[in-house]
């Protein structure tokens, strides 16, 4: 059966609240995308009561109309992907290509491996998965840009602050465009699909706290139709499939499943699923029905960006199994979209397709820009903002994560309460300061002077004080620092970062969790 696809842009006109977990304890997280699930039960919101039973549940229930996840897209119009599990980097390698663009941080491909495809590895160096972000198919990384505001309750009774009731909010930044589809079978009636579509399009109110400040969006048609993943015929007996969007599967008896099966994505009879080529993440989650002001069921899914290796007969014909599939539950909400054997992970390095970049400047027409000293300031002071939040965002979800280490070193070690661990000083904080100062403009110079060679500060070495604190039977301070870091090394506000972290481990928070004044669910709030 064909499918019908219906492009759309939705662009943020105020930040976007899409709680990752229904945890209201600990510190809020935002996913930084718009999940189907979301563009689904806006235009059940919007048409559900006016539709009869049967309509109802062709749009909603069916799975026959799909609206996909609404993915970030580059500055040049392209949609960026989930970044797949399967590519890696050797630790300390840059991996980011020296262009001249204006565009997204561009990738080189050469440095850049799949295990799922070569297994010729230099063992001497340390592989590094590359896990958050999304990627082009021409190569361009991004991260979606979040911000974190803290907001208190209001007493109805006199007007004041409400006692204990402190909270914060992470949310995706306005400012924004995001590319989603609307996938629809053939045999849909086009009246039905039109109703739909009017339906999404226009202003619009999405996630959490719509009432105050946040939510309000503007979806609108595509002009152009947006490009798929490019993929190609399989060769030989492996076959790759790639999540874009998480996968919920189950069993025969209805069972939550996290193990694939070939016969999810329609292979050829003896195909069996390659663990050792595989990589796989899950999670768990309940969705909030607003109509019935519950909790849905919880839904066990692969999470998306997981990258699955099947190996199949060598006499089986796999010659029509490339390309975009839909499989598992819960697809009208966006889950169980992937695509079989893309172009991008078919070879031991990612084969990037650079023309897209020019194809998609020639067809954007940009309003010119007067090119004077005040719109150069402005632009720069913009740039330097944006960085600034980020680096802010990150140095607190760090500086909690670190917080929590502590407490943790204390159950691992046994030390009582109001009895001080041996973690670093304000000495030691103060030198990372005056290290990220230093090198201000060369993130990768700061990554070198903190974990790279003999002498660097952080250099994993016998009897280092403070950064060496057991968390566990196999990690330190000094390894999870690092770890909380190595997503964020080759950005150009990494010096900022670190300088944020290294002001915030000099306040009283710090001390007084070092000295074990700080309860777990204090650190934890």
């Amino acid at each position: 059966m064909s499918i019908i696809k219906n492009d759309f842009v939705l662009a943020l006109d105020q930040d976007v609240v899409i709680s990752e977990t229904n945890a209201t304890m600990g510190q809020h997280q935002t996913l930084d995308y718009i999940p189907g699930a979301t563009l689904l039960g806006l235009v059940a919101s919007r048409l559900y009561v006016s539709l009869d039973a049967m309509s109802a549940w062709e749009v909603f229930h069916s799975g026959r109309i799909r609206f996909s996840d609404a993915l970030p897209c580059a500055s040049d119009g392209q949609t960026a992907w989930p970044m797949p599990l399967a590519l890696h980097s050797y630790k300390g390698e840059r991996i980011a290509q020296d262009t001249n663009t204006t565009l997204a941080t561009t990738l080189n491909g050469d440095r850049l491996f799949n295990p799922a495809v070569s297994q010729d590895l230099d063992s001497s160096r340390q592989p590094v998965q590359l896990r958050n972000g999304y990627l082009t198919d021409a190569g361009d990384y991004l991260e979606t840009p979040l911000t974190q505001r803290m907001k208190t309750a209001i007493d109805p009774d006199t007007g004041l602050v409400a006692q204990s009731q402190l909270f914060g909010y992470q949310s995706i930044q306005a400012g924004q465009r995001f590319h989603f589809s609307l996938i629809v079978d053939d045999d849909i009636e086009p009246k039905l699909l039109e109703q739909v579509c009017q339906a999404l399009a226009g202003p619009a109110r999405l996630g959490r706290s719509r009432s105050a400040q946040y939510g309000g969006v503007s979806i609108a048609p595509a002009t152009a139709g947006f490009p798929p993943l490019r993929h190609q015929q399989s060769q030989g007996n492996t076959v790759l499939v790639w999540l874009l969007s998480d996968m919920a599967l189950v069993s025969v008896s209805g069972e939550p499943r996290l193990q694939p099966s070939a016969d999810d994505f329609r292979l050829p009879p003896g195909s069996s699923w390659c663990v050792a080529g595989s990589f796989l993440r899950a999670r768990s989650y309940s969705p909030y029905n607003a109509k019935r002001r519950c909790y849905d069921p919880q839904r066990q899914v692969i999470s998306r960006g997981s990258v699955l290796s099947f190996t199949v007969p060598a006499s089986a014909d796999v010659s029509g199994i490339d390309g975009s599939v839909w499989t598992g539950l819960y697809q009208e909400a966006g889950l169980g979209h992937v695509v079989v054997m893309p172009t991008l992970l078919s070879s031991a390095h990612p084969q990037f397709d650079t023309r897209q970049h020019t194809t998609a400047q020639e067809s954007e027409v940009l309003p010119l820009r007067p090119n004077t000293p005040l719109i150069a300031l402005l632009e720069r002071s913009r740039a330097e903002q944006g960085a600034s939040q980020q680096a802010q965002v990150q140095a607190e979800g760090i500086y909690a994560r670190l917080l929590q280490g502590l407490a943790t070193a204390r159950r691992w070690q046994a030390v009582q309460d109001y009895e001080p661990l041996v973690a670093p000083s304000r000495a030691q904080w103060g030198q990372l300061k005056a290290l990220s100062n230093d090198y201000r403009s060369s993130p990768e110079g700061l990554w070198n002077a903190l974990f790279i060679g003999e002498q660097a500060l952080l250099k994993e070495r016998q009897g280092q004080p403070g950064w060496s604190l057991q968390l566990g039977p196999n990690q330190t301070l000094r390894v999870l620092f690092e770890d909380l870091l190595r997503p964020h090394q080759q950005q150009h506000w990494f010096p900022d970062l670190v300088a944020r972290l290294a002001v915030l481990s000099l306040g009283s928070d710090w001390k007084q969790q070092v000295e074990g004044q700080l309860t777990e669910q204090e650190v934890s709030s």
